[in-house]
């Protein structure tokens, strides 16, 4: 996923330790949605299990695992 303007497009929320998608961000008209164009695209309820490759400790740790990575971000989640 190409992150824009640094952001995923996507609000987390800490699910005991876990990082659950609670919301997709509106953005500007005309502007690119990360997590509608990732392939696949992000979705509502979808938990972040990996992010490149890498587990995470808690919800801080992949917050800042996912701000590091740079423009790009791979994050591997499991869907309800």
């Amino acid at each position: 996923m190409v992150k824009e303007g640094g952001s995923l497009g996507a609000d987390l929320k800490d699910l005991e330790g876990r990082v659950l998608v609670k919301g997709l961000k509106e953005l500007p008209p005309g502007t690119r949605h990360p997590a509608k164009t990732a392939d696949p695209p992000l979705e509502v309820g979808d938990v972040v299990v990996l992010v490149n490759g890498e587990q995470y400790s808690n919800f801080k740790d992949c917050v800042s695992k996912i701000r590091g990575a740079g423009d790009n971000v791979t994050l591997t989640v499991e869907r309800a």
